[in-house]
């Protein structure tokens, strides 16, 4: 009957090490500065047309996962970007609401590079939603409305 309790009080010291590490490493990622510089502008809703013009992505500047893709989303219009595995899909709508930057070409809103938008804008304003869904056959659906622009991935 002494044993459980021995055991647990023992193996306190390792559990608060492991907490500590990982604290430690959140606090690192936290003090690490931001990839995406910020632009100023904020805007009314937008009104015309997303496009990204001859855009390209790589993760590792080595293999390109998006190359030189050029797409127009009118507003209120949805598409449906359907693809193999790794081919890129979510890739694309993480470039659209800017979780990442191009390395070459541009994606506007209405006519203006959205890297001239601050970053708290496109994702609390020009962001109404992002959706993940699981279906059948391991497939996920990524839903993206950017202000009446809508983007729908299939994974």
């Amino acid at each position: 009957a002494i044993m459980a309790p021995t055991v647990a009080l023992v193996s306190v010291p390792g559990q608060i090490q492991r907490g500590l590490i990982a604290a430690e490493r959140v606090f690192d990622l936290m003090d690490q500065q931001p990839s995406i510089v910020d632009g100023s502008l904020t805007c009314e809703p937008f009104t015309d047309a997303c496009r990204l013009d001859s855009v390209t992505f790589s993760y590792n500047h080595s293999h390109q996962v998006l190359r030189d893709v050029s797409l127009t989303i009118s507003k209120g219009k949805k598409i449906a970007v359907v693809g193999a595995s790794g081919s890129g899909k979510s890739t694309l709508v993480d470039v659209l609401v800017r979780f990442y930057d191009p390395q070459s070409g541009a994606v506007t809103f209405d006519g203006i590079d959205i890297r001239s938008y601050s970053g708290d804008f496109l994702r609390v304003e020009g962001i109404a939603e992002l959706l993940e869904a699981n279906l059948a056959y391991d497939q996920k659906v990524v839903s993206t409305d950017l202000g009446g622009f809508i983007a729908t991935v299939i994974a």
